[in-house]
């Protein structure tokens, strides 16, 4: 996930629009206002921006896809994993190697404490389904200007 300013899977799902099978990774959230918040300390110093909650890649894309009118339906396991577009049946994720990291780990959980007390940072502002719903919101714009721009 990202912010609504950067796009990075929320991107990838956009792509749907151009008829073509996404591949997903997994990254970290972040908060546009704390990185400015960040930049601005007076004492340069390392903050967790985090929801203090745990979403899966695959929970994020069912959210992206629906906020886009579309519903998946999960097929096969682990790098045979992917989504269907449950009306039409047509693949629109796939689960790619390529984009595996050696070095994760199994669960990753942000503790924002540190944020919210120093930056005065709040990561329930914008719930985490309200900010899926924001990003694809973002994107859906974005896929349509480029779309127009280079005449699609």
């Amino acid at each position: 996930h990202c912010a609504p300013l950067l796009g990075f899977n929320t991107a990838r799902i956009d792509h749907l629009l151009a008829e073509q099978a996404i591949t997903l990774h997994d990254s970290d959230l972040t908060d546009s206002a704390a990185l400015v918040r960040i930049i601005g300390t007076v004492q340069p110093d390392d903050f967790v921006l985090a929801t203090g909650e745990q979403h899966t890649v695959r929970d994020f894309a069912a959210r992206a896809f629906r906020a886009n009118g579309i519903t998946l339906r999960w097929t096969g396991e682990d790098i045979n994993e992917k989504a269907l577009d449950a009306a039409t049946s047509k693949t629109v994720i796939r689960v790619n190697p390529k984009w595996f990291r050696p070095a994760d780990v199994g669960s990753l959980l942000g503790d924002p404490t540190k944020a919210k007390t120093v930056l005065g940072w709040d990561p329930q502002k914008t719930s985490y389904t309200e900010l899926v719903r924001i990003m694809a919101e973002h994107d859906r714009a974005l896929a349509r200007r480029e779309a127009m721009q280079s005449g699609r």
